[in-house]
């Protein structure tokens, strides 16, 4: 089931899609830390840099770190936590929300097209573990609002785009409606 908001926003205001009384932490992909810093400066939201997301870091130990970011900034239930990055990160972040003080709201702001095809749909949150393989430990969490906008395309590279094509083909090709 699938119930988030899907926010398309060309011009990335921070101002217009937070809002001001709640409390908003972020979980960032340190590729595009320059999304957090120029259009989230003017708030007060405490970062945790997910510095270059790979599998290897896609773990139980991260959420942990993750989880004791959250309890040091005395995020509570009413907290919203912000994710933004490729699929792994929001796979990460989802996650973590899903499992802080029984699950926290979050919003995604996927960086890649096929994060914003994949990632933040469905609320598939995951993450690895050594004997049960890829995304074996995880929860269906969708987050509260997706925000989608163009100007995460700048980083796109080519292999990106394929990416992102190539995962919509295959649900083109699975699902032909």
């Amino acid at each position: 089931h699938y119930d988030s908001q899907l926010i398309w926003a060309d011009v990335l205001n921070a101002n217009t899609l937070l809002k001001p009384s709640t409390r908003y932490l972020a979980v960032v992909d340190s590729s595009v830390k320059w999304i957090y810093t120029e259009y989230f400066r003017d708030f007060d939201i405490q970062c945790y840099m997910f510095n270059n997301p790979n599998e290897k870091k896609k773990t139980l130990k991260t959420i942990n770190k993750i989880h004791n970011f959250l309890f040091r900034n005395h995020a509570d239930r009413s907290s919203v936590l912000l994710v933004i990055g490729g699929g792994l990160t929001l796979d990460v972040g989802g996650f973590a929300a899903s499992t802080y003080k029984r699950g926290i709201q979050w919003i995604a702001l996927p960086t890649t097209l096929l994060a914003q095809v994949d990632a933040s749909v469905g609320g598939k949150t995951a993450v690895n573990h050594k004997m049960g393989g890829k995304n074996s430990i995880g929860s269906f969490y969708p987050p509260f609002e997706v925000i989608i906008t163009p100007i995460v395309s700048q980083t796109w590279e080519d292999y990106h785009k394929f990416e992102g094509i190539a995962e919509m083909y295959k649900i083109f090709m699975l699902f032909d409606h």
